[in-house]
């Protein structure tokens, strides 16, 4: 009778209590909400990390659109101004024993520009700075010049100038018309041009300005990919002077951004540069065939997401911790 007392025990005693059965669906409920929870927290992280990364993106690239569009101002107010002058009927004489006296009152209406001249239909440069030189000074060989008789409103490169001892300037070249209109033209045929030279202060200064936190730079590139402003002297270029253009640096990063800009295309994107992953966000011109970036160090984006991926590691031990103690 004991045995089979003793037996009885023992069965009861393998036998589940609804308290540890209890206590065993608690422990799965609560370990199943915190895996849920880690889920969906893990998502969501994900989703306002990509979200705030992405406005930081956006953020940097709307400086150099600033910096490219306060340029781009520069650029076409000067233009007006100078279409102005060519469609003056003084300046449509091209005779210049008449305009010489107003373009010398424009100068002063106009003192953000070197000097004022003239380039007549062969070409020939008049000027009010070296009037010594009237008539001999031949730009043909001068894109802008060429664009200019061809009715275009066009902008050079930076250049030495050569009659300012070889100052590096730009120089607009603004058509004026015959005024004998046609069907085709009008405003008629080009006969000369306005010559404006002016420094590229304004440029260097609004490129310098941009900036998105420590060792960032930015750059400006001519139509030919080479550079107009950077902090590598040896990368500035001219006409006459031409540095080596980012198209053909030794660098694949830059010369990848260097033909995306030539192929007018803009944005922000990671590039291998300088040894390193970093942010470029670049964006061409559309007064002139010009283009400005500006390198980014990653950590200078990415970094001001640390404290939300802290809060994320720290919710990550904090689920882990729940799982282990139950």
């Amino acid at each position: 009778m004991q045995r089979s007392q003793s037996v009885s025990n023992s069965s009861q005693d393998s036998q589940p209590t609804p308290f540890k059965a209890k206590n065993l669906w608690t422990r799965v409920i609560l370990g199943g909400t915190a895996v849920f929870v880690c889920i969906a927290s893990y998502w969501s992280y994900q989703t306002i990390r990509n979200l705030l990364l992405e406005n930081l993106q956006d953020k940097a690239f709307l400086e150099v659109q600033q910096g490219a569009n306060e340029i781009d101002r520069w650029i076409g107010d000067h233009e007006a101004e100078l279409a102005a002058i060519a469609n003056n009927p003084t300046f449509r004489t091209m005779d210049w024993d008449t305009i010489e006296p107003y373009l010398r009152l424009e100068e002063k209406r106009l003192p953000d520009f070197i000097y004022l001249g003239m380039t007549d239909a062969d070409m020939l440069l008049y000027t009010t700075d070296t009037p010594d030189r009237n008539g001999q000074i031949d730009l043909s060989d001068r894109k802008h010049i060429q664009d200019a008789m061809a009715g275009i409103n066009s902008l050079s490169d930076p250049l030495l100038a050569r009659s300012l001892d070889g100052a590096n300037i730009v120089v607009f070249a603004i058509p004026t018309f015959s005024g004998e209109g046609t069907a085709e033209n009008p405003l008629g045929e080009p006969i000369g041009a306005v010559n404006a030279v002016i420094g590229i202060d304004k440029v260097k200064e609004v490129v310098n300005s941009l900036q998105y936190g420590q060792d960032s730079y930015a750059f400006a590139l001519n139509s030919k990919g080479e550079a107009i402003v950077h902090p590598n002297a040896e990368l500035m270029s001219t006409i006459e002077k031409p540095a080596p253009s980012l198209l053909d640096y030794d660098d694949p990063g830059l010369a990848n951004v260097a033909q995306r800009l030539m192929n007018q295309e803009e944005g922000l994107d990671l590039f291998n540069i300088d040894g390193e992953k970093q942010y470029v966000a670049y964006v061409p011109l559309t007064e002139a065939d010009w283009s400005v970036a500006l390198v980014i160090p990653r950590s200078n984006i990415e970094g001001q997401l640390r404290p939300l991926d802290l809060i994320a590691l720290v919710v990550v031990g904090l689920t882990g911790t729940m799982l282990v103690v139950l």
